[in-house]
């Protein structure tokens, strides 16, 4: 293993044998095998493959990529009687990470940043299959302890690529432990995640939305103390000009977890959530640049729009209640607008799912609505709309166009 590329082979090699020798014992009776060969040379694989990390050549042909594979199928195909091992791996794999976090980097020297980059990669990958393997044996044990070192790592660091891969580890640290655990570091966890969601980099800022995000799915209704400071983030997330369209996209997925888990509890906050969407949905124009930013673009506004499908839905039509003059107040100075902007969308956007997104948004006002406003607010909009649906050559699309036309 003198030259990177053997070395390279025999960890990949090794990679693969382990899947294949932990398929073999699962097959039988489809669970983890308490033990297999590999027992008794777990440490000394996962040594040969971490100290491989720092060797002065590891960035030369792909081998730290395969220390990534070994590592990995170390962690996933791990038997029984190893896990008191596979938890005293992720306490040294911690430790490296603090190290190269705590790394003095030179962003202008190439071949440094990339051993950097190449270095914490790795560690925040293994970490997260980690994380994943430890899902219910013990990582609820180990959370305050993993969750304070992960974030005062990523205010440590002003690496906003190692940030991001921190909070990647964070969220599947986060999806992968009970409700319990998350609630004791609650008040922590969000806090500093909202911090990093307002970071000038949107990749890191789009990571901490979806932490966010997956706290939300976990403890559902305890989230609502934090609501209205996160729907201020998110609004300033949509009213800065320079946010990327990932970060948007992100932003508004977890507005629509919000309204989805919260149902009428998410009345108090329909007002901040409409303004919140007011200026990048109805007034603002994205720029389009090119063919892949287009279809993202096109992702954002199905997620960004289902929102107002699921404000209605979900607080009206679901819950059995009609909407009330108060209500209406509330929505009054949107719907023009969105009328407005749904005749503009029918000339500009082809994407299928979209069109029949807004115009099930459409219809939803309209039916939620009806009575209070006079009739020819949303009439144009609806006529364009379900005439240019009923054209598609889509069937889900016409069928959603006759709904509306109707």
């Amino acid at each position: 293993m003198d030259v990177p590329k053997s070395a390279y082979n025999v960890l990949f090699a090794l990679s693969n044998i382990v899947k294949a020798s932990y398929n073999c014992q699962y097959e039988v009776n489809h669970k983890r095998p308490d033990t297999y060969w590999m027992s008794s040379c777990y440490q000394n694989l996962f040594d040969l493959a971490f100290t491989t990390l720092d060797r002065p050549d590891a960035h030369h042909d792909k081998l730290r990529i395969a220390v990534n594979l070994l590592l990995n199928a170390l962690i996933e195909c791990y038997p029984n009687d190893t896990k008191g091992i596979l938890v005293k791996n992720l306490e040294i794999m911690l430790q490296k990470l603090g190290t190269v976090c705590t790394q003095t980097v030179n962003p202008k020297s190439k071949s440094q940043y990339f051993e950097f980059s190449e270095m914490h990669s790795v560690c925040c990958d293994v970490l997260q299959n980690f994380f994943i393997a430890l899902k219910n044996d013990g990582l609820s044990e180990l959370y305050q302890t993993l969750l304070m070192m992960l974030t005062s790592f990523s205010m440590i660091t002003e690496d906003p690529m190692l940030q991001e891969n921190l909070l990647l580890a964070l969220g599947t640290l986060i999806s992968n432990i009970g409700e319990d655990a998350l609630m004791l570091e609650l008040q922590y966890l969000i806090n500093a995640l909202l911090q990093f969601a307002q970071n000038s980099d949107d990749a890191v800022g789009t990571a901490s939305l979806s932490c966010i995000f997956n706290v939300v799915q976990i403890i559902s209704f305890n989230i609502k103390p934090y609501v209205e400071h996160i729907i201020d983030v998110i609004a300033f997330i949509f009213y800065r000009r320079d946010s990327r369209i990932e970060t948007l996209t992100a932003a508004s997925k977890l507005l629509n977890g919000f309204v989805c888990e919260l149902d009428l509890e998410f009345k108090p906050y329909v007002t901040q959530t409409l303004d919140a969407l007011y200026n990048i949905l109805l007034v603002d124009i994205i720029e389009v640049v090119n063919e892949d930013h287009l279809e993202r673009v096109d992702v954002f506004l199905i997620e960004s729009w289902t929102v107002y499908i699921n404000l209605i839905k979900n607080i009206f039509y679901r819950n059995k209640e009609r909407p009330s003059g108060g209500d209406y107040l509330i929505w009054k100075k949107h719907i023009p607008a969105i009328a407005d902007r749904i005749q503009m969308l029918c000339d500009e956007t082809h994407n299928q799912e979209f069109i029949r997104t807004y115009c099930i948004v459409l219809g939803n006002i309209v039916e939620a609505f009806k009575g209070f406003y006079p009739k020819d607010v949303t009439e144009f909009a609806v006529l364009r709309a379900s005439g240019n649906a009923i054209n598609s050559n889509d069937w889900e699309t016409k069928k959603i166009g006759r709904w509306l036309d109707s």
